[in-house]
């Protein structure tokens, strides 16, 4: 396999959703930053390939929320300084193998939120 490191940002100004598309032939680790700017956000819902990670707490403007995922399929979630692993549900572990379309959605966003996702990209080689 071909490994490289990769990162994709989107970002929503207000509630609604956006998409960026990204690859990998395995499955793979990932770590998420979504941070709400301009105001709180909440309804923070991330969805690649038909698993998804929700987050049901509010981030207060600034805050950024870190997500993380583990070689033994662990998730961590930190805001504000602490462990809001208690506020994040769903079944995505790892970013599935393929072309997959990520979705960020937030239902109540008073100004900005942007997520930057990092994955190891790798691709099968001959």
């Amino acid at each position: 396999y071909w490994q490289w490191d990769r990162e994709e940002t989107v970002t929503l100004a207000g509630a609604g959703s956006v998409t960026a598309d990204i690859r990998t032939d395995v499955p793979t680790l990932f770590t998420l930053a979504v941070t709400a700017a301009g105001g709180a956000a909440s309804g923070i819902r991330l969805t690649v390939g038909g698993e998804y990670l929700h987050f049901s707490g509010t981030l207060a403007a600034g805050q950024t929320l870190t997500v993380g995922s583990d070689a033994v399929g662990r998730v961590s979630a930190t805001a504000g300084g602490g462990s809001v692993i208690g506020q994040v549900s769903g079944s995505l572990k790892k970013l599935p193998a393929g072309r997959q379309t990520l979705t960020l959605t937030a239902q109540g966003a008073a100004g900005t939120v942007s997520a930057t996702i990092k994955y190891r990209e790798a691709r099968a080689g001959v």
